[in-house]
């Protein structure tokens, strides 16, 4: 009988002890949460922006990265030539309702005497928000002629992108076509 209170005596002293030297998992580190820095009065925005990406795979960055760039070239060969045939060679997606908009947009430019010319583009934001919906943010700097008068200006434009690709065939062309452009003046 003195062995078994011994005995419980000490599987009480241990599982005591045990409390005590139960170990803390060390703290976690929170995940570094991207920031857009705002730049200085001698700072072009596009030195300081970060790019987020959310569910877009590398392959798909760069074919964002052109389709935009592609775009921005294109508006402003749009806006100088008053047609917007450069921006339906594989830019625009056809059928849908930004097709109108844009061309009313050129036009309007256009007969306004006003040339563009793409300075920079640095994309701010790329988002897969379907199986083949896209979301891409960009600041753009634009070089804008009228009457003769020279104005830098910064455009931050939010622009919804299909992904045409063939499932399965990782060598057949794939490309972003874009649905639409909602553009913002920001300098």
């Amino acid at each position: 009988m003195k062995k078994l209170i011994a005995l419980s005596s000490l599987a009480l002293l241990l599982a005591a002890c045990n409390e005590q030297a139960t170990p803390v998992a060390p703290e976690q580190e929170e995940p570094e949460t991207p920031t857009t820095e705002q730049p200085a009065d001698n700072e072009t925005p596009q030195q300081q922006v970060d790019t987020t990406i959310e569910g877009v795979e590398e392959k798909e960055q760069a074919l964002i990265n052109e389709a935009v760039t592609n775009f921005a070239t294109a508006y402003a060969e749009s806006v100088n030539t008053g047609t917007i045939q450069p921006l339906m060679n594989g830019i625009i997606m056809h059928g849908t309702d930004y097709n109108m908009q844009v061309e009313q947009d050129v036009l309007a430019l256009h007969g306004q005497g006003i040339a563009e010319k793409p300075v920079s583009s640095e994309v701010s934001l790329m988002k897969k928000i379907g199986d083949t919906d896209y979301e891409a943010q960009t600041v753009e700097q634009v070089e804008h002629v009228q009457d003769g008068k020279t104005q830098n200006i910064t455009y931050e434009r939010t622009y919804s992108l299909f992904y045409d690709y063939v499932e399965g065939e990782p060598d057949a062309p794939s490309f972003f076509k874009v649905t639409n452009v909602i553009t913002k003046i920001i300098e």
